[in-house]
């Protein structure tokens, strides 16, 4: 990464084919009340007007917004071309649909100052639906303060991207993103927590979260089998730093991320990605301690010996689908 610029806040923002949203969203740094700050912008392989706009954006603000681009490689990739141009000694990831309310580096920064120990701050984050309606609760868990990602990570991502500022210092230990292209964020949080990371939290909204078009890989649905091979790695690896963190297996946050596993195993199994399969299921006995759960594994383990791995899926996601709506 490049040298550090003390006091310099460097937001990073994927973009693939949003030419309107990326002009919102940086338009949302560029009204922040702390202004010193750059913009890194990585087109990753827009192929409409996307890149027409960037330049108009880097025209307009040169010296503050810079344009990368690359080969469409997914979030993870562009987020990581974004990171080693980076010069500031605080670090925000952005989506290109989402944006940062005004007062959200300066208050974060201020807290950081206040607890010179603490890495990451966060705040809360709003939700505004297509139709341009906010909810002005927190999304997820950003209403609640905590002291750790871990244990809580592991029974969801309970931050949206938009919602943590970062010191380079964590974001230096962290490393490179993957080229996971779905979960990618989890992992490289998870990673992040391995190295317990102090969060420090400001109780005012300081980003807000949109649903602004279909545009998202979580909606993909044409490259389903690649969807769910990314999901099963990423959720392989947070188990592995939880474990190297020395996360209570017993804890309910294990716990959690047992069934999780079992549950993904087996709608791995459904669409016939065998070897995935396996994995996470085995995966998920490591980490088990919850001895009512061994008749379980038994019964998908005969299933799938006897049916083969697909069919016992599909009968396994049935009965799942069918427990759930009762």
């Amino acid at each position: 990464m490049a040298d550090i610029i003390e006091g310099l806040v460097s937001v990073i923002i994927p973009v693939y084919n949003r030419p309107k949203q990326i002009v919102e969203a940086v338009e949302s740094v560029l009204t922040q009340t702390y202004e010193k700050y750059e913009i890194i912008v990585v087109d990753d392989g827009s192929n409409d007007e996307t890149p027409d706009v960037l330049k108009s954006l880097e025209s307009l603000h040169q010296g503050t917004v810079r344009i990368f681009r690359k080969k469409k490689g997914g979030p993870g990739r562009a987020r990581e071309h974004g990171r080693v141009h980076a010069k500031g000694e605080f670090v925000q990831y952005l989506d290109s649909d989402d944006i940062l309310l005004p007062e959200k580096f300066r208050l974060q920064i201020q807290k950081l100052h206040e607890h010179q120990d603490a890495e990451i701050c966060y705040g809360k984050t709003r939700y505004r639906n297509r139709q341009g309606q906010t909810d002005n609760s927190p999304i997820k868990a950003t209403g609640e303060e905590r002291e750790f990602l871990f244990p809580k990570l592991l029974v969801d991502r309970w931050w949206d991207t938009s919602t943590p500022l970062f010191k380079r210092s964590i974001i230096d230990k962290c490393g490179p993103w993957t080229s996971l292209k779905n979960e990618e964020d989890w992992e490289y949080e998870a990673r992040m927590a391995r190295f317990s990371p102090k969060l420090v939290y400001c109780n005012e909204f300081v980003s807000e979260t949109r649903d602004t078009d279909d545009n998202r890989l979580c909606r993909d649905e044409k490259n389903l089998l690649r969807k769910f091979r990314h999901r099963s790695l990423a959720h392989r690896l947070i188990v592995s730093y939880a474990i190297d963190s020395s996360v209570d297996l017993r804890s309910f946050e294990m716990r959690h991320m047992a069934k999780d596993l079992f549950l993904l195993g087996r709608q791995c199994a459904a669409v016939g990605l065998k070897k995935e399969s396996i994995k996470l299921v085995k995966c998920s006995k490591k980490i088990s301690k919850n001895k009512e759960d061994g008749w379980k594994y038994c019964l998908f383990d005969i299933s799938a010996t006897f049916l083969g791995y697909q069919l016992a899926g599909k009968l396994f996601s049935k009965l799942d689908k069918i427990r759930t709506s009762v």
